[in-house]
């Protein structure tokens, strides 16, 4: 799949949505020092779009966003990994590609990020794994964590 046939998938199936106020956008709603962290650093973040300052701001703390967090940063962050702004720097694109590859024990939460997304939604992420493994250097920097990935993705699409 091209680069441009994707990102018309992720704008077709992932419009943006609203920001979730206040703890809404945790994992963890209360006594999480990671989540109160997190909601103190996109605060200023507001909106549908999540500016590419703010997916530089999450990359690290995705397994701190609720589904609704996920819901939200998604469309922004995977239109970034397609940019040239993401080939400049690539940790943004490699942490995405390591929060759809959970190990077992981080498998059920992972899920419960992922919840708020349907299966068109989910299979889009598929796809944008997919892209990876084909990517001259996602396809073999991060090889066994994208085919990771796409079989536990699938396992949620099914």
């Amino acid at each position: 799949m091209k680069a441009e046939t994707l990102l018309q998938e992720i704008q077709s199936v992932m419009p943006p949505v609203q920001k979730p106020v206040g703890i809404d956008i945790c994992f963890h709603k209360d006594g999480c020092f990671e989540c109160e962290a997190l909601r103190r650093e996109i605060q200023k973040f507001g909106g549908k779009e999540l500016p590419t300052e703010g997916i530089r701001e999450i990359h690290q703390d995705m397994s701190s966003l609720s589904a609704k967090g996920w819901r939200w940063a998604l469309p922004s962050y995977l239109e970034f990994s397609l940019s040239e702004d993401a080939s400049v720097r690539n940790t943004e694109t490699e942490f995405l590609i390591y929060n759809l590859a959970p190990a077992p024990e981080h498998q059920a939460e992972t899920k419960e990020r992922l919840s708020e997304l349907n299966r068109e939604q989910i299979v889009c992420l598929l796809h944008f794994l997919e892209w990876c493994l084909n990517h001259e250097h996602w396809g073999q920097y991060c090889q066994e964590d994208i085919k990771a990935g796409i079989a536990f993705l699938s396992t949620i699409s099914a």
